[in-house]
């Protein structure tokens, strides 16, 4: 027995030393792959302006695409394990306002949206500037677990999925409108309005359907009280007949 306790204690370190590697490693190559991004590309992953990202020191940069790679990887995931149940497509319309725009990532007016936003599924929403077609927002979207999830963010990570959330359901509206909008993630929407219209929706065709039948009438059967439900109704015929004496009586 106590060699199997030094074994297993054994095993144990083994495994948590082996476990603490993996999680060095991954640090140290997110921390690399950080690194080796040209600024461009981390200016878009972090949906910063390179300026801004410059003036970070290395810690803070480090942690901000470690953020922003944590969230991509927990909404490429949540898709598989997604189990969707309201409408099988919303279609989503986004106009008004402002969007954080590329290269500075400052508010600015985008041209409205509309795009087919499957459920189960994430995507990412391009808001073209009205004044030069180079700038854009990236907003996400999210159709999960009869949740439509709106705009993540890569640098907080209180937002990997969205920073609004909108119930999904058939039962109550088909249609939902929201304007003066604001959200805190990359595309930092302002004064927009958001359009949730659903398609398609799920009747649940997979379950069996259980029929009810009426039961087939007995003609031979003739109901008759029981001798218990007889004396109360003998009770109750007397009590009225009472009732209406005293009643008369008092008249």
């Amino acid at each position: 027995m106590f060699t199997e306790i030094i074994l297993l204690c054994q095993y144990l370190t083994y495994d948590l030393g082996m476990l603490f590697q993996a999680t060095l490693l991954l640090a140290v190559a997110t921390f690399l792959n950080g690194c080796q991004m040209s600024p461009s590309e981390q200016s878009a992953l972090l949906a910063m302006s390179k300026e801004d990202i410059r003036a970070l020191s290395g810690n803070q940069r480090a942690t901000y695409i470690s953020t922003a790679n944590t969230s991509k990887s927990k909404r490429y995931y949540a898709q598989f394990f997604s189990r969707t149940q309201e409408a099988d497509s919303l279609r989503i319309t986004i106009s008004g306002g402002t969007a954080a725009l590329s290269p500075q990532y400052q508010p600015g007016r985008y041209h409205p949206v509309v795009t087919e936003l499957s459920a189960n599924k994430c995507e990412i929403i391009a808001l073209q500037s009205t004044s030069v077609a180079e700038h854009t927002a990236s907003l996400s979207l999210c159709y999960l677990n009869d949740k439509l999830y709106v705009d993540a963010s890569s640098t907080d990570s209180h937002y990997p999925m969205g920073s609004m959330i909108i119930p999904i359901s058939h039962r109550f509206v088909s249609e939902q409108r929201f304007c003066q909008l604001r959200t805190k993630g990359n595309a930092k929407l302002t004064d927009a309005c958001l359009l949730v219209q659903q398609h398609n929706v799920m009747r649940h065709n997979k379950k069996p359907v259980q029929q009810v039948n009426r039961a087939p009438k007995n003609t031979s059967f003739t109901p008759k009280l029981r001798t218990a439900d007889l004396e109360t109704s003998t009770q109750a015929a007397s009590s009225n007949s009472s009732v209406e004496h005293a009643a008369n009586t008092q008249s």
